[in-house]
């Protein structure tokens, strides 16, 4: 008959030492686990210090769990971020599955996720910059994980408030389109002339009616100034 060890349910601390930020503790059976100095503090772990299984491993998901909020919270004090490109950084980070879903839904709670305010902020932002369409936006926006109705709720808001919609959309492509039709201006094909101004707002994703507006525009102030 195998003997018992005594000490087979519990985790006793044998060594720590301070590892970057974070100390580095050591268990009776050689693990090995890093913690944050204010989980060392709250849940007292130190060195002879005795827990129970089901204590210990309390302690690691808590510990697991405020460490991934704080690496969020970083993430986000630096820019805002949809709740897809808030989980990737966060795998990429090696949290485990139910850590993150734990974080992101604790972070959406609290309003610091939230796709609907941030297609918003992001299209009015991109809208107010001119340099792209709404079709570029959009990609952008799926890109990052939002939802294709949150897409078209942020847009219409959009054009709520301006009170312009689509002229908005016109005049930021008749901007940018009559700077790229002056660098065409040694193109002597009128055709290819148009055809490389209508690719080029494409590109930046304006709809196609909205860029044939552009160069009718642009050849009636051509004929005007000649």
């Amino acid at each position: 008959m195998t003997e018992r060890d005594p000490d087979a349910g519990m985790v006793e601390v044998v060594k720590s030492r301070k590892k970057g930020r974070r100390l580095q503790i050591e268990t009776q059976h050689g693990e090995l686990y890093l913690f944050p100095a204010v989980t060392v503090l709250e849940y007292g772990i130190y060195v002879g210090y005795q827990f129970s299984r089901t204590r210990w491993q309390e302690i690691l998901q808590k510990s697991a769990l405020e460490e991934c909020f704080a690496s969020l919270t970083g993430l986000l004090s630096r820019r805002a971020h949809t709740v897809i490109e808030a989980r990737r950084k966060l795998y990429k980070r090696e949290f485990e599955t139910p850590i993150v879903n734990a974080t992101i839904e604790r972070a959406a709670a609290i309003g610091l996720l939230d796709d609907a305010v941030f297609a918003r902020l992001f299209a009015e932002e991109r809208s107010r910059d001119g340099r792209y369409g709404r079709r570029r936006i959009e990609a952008d926006l799926q890109r990052r994980g939002v939802d294709r109705k949150l897409i078209a709720d942020a847009f219409e808001a959009v054009a709520k408030d301006s009170g312009h919609g689509d002229e908005m959309e016109y005049e930021n492509a008749l901007s940018v389109g009559r700077r790229k039709w002056t660098s065409l201006a040694r193109v002597d094909d009128m055709d290819k002339r148009k055809k490389r101004l209508l690719s080029f707002l494409a590109g930046r994703g304006f709809a196609s009616n909205i860029c044939f507006r552009v160069i009718d525009a642009l050849r009636h102030e051509d004929r005007d100034a000649g």
